[in-house]
């Protein structure tokens, strides 16, 4: 058994590594999107009022 505990040990860094790696990206998704998409948003609504003063 002693003999397998480093392999172990990078094993479970491994996958603690991954595990954060997701957690991170989901956080920073679930941060940012909105962002992204208000802008996208803003956008649209500035181009129906000036399409809206055109007329």
């Amino acid at each position: 058994m002693s003999s397998f505990k480093p392999v172990f040990d990078v094993g479970l860094l491994v996958g603690f590594s991954l595990f954060l790696s997701g957690i991170l990206t989901i956080f920073s998704l679930i941060l940012f999107t909105p962002i992204i998409f208000y802008k996208k948003e803003n956008k649209r609504s500035q181009q129906k009022l000036i399409t809206e003063i055109a007329k």
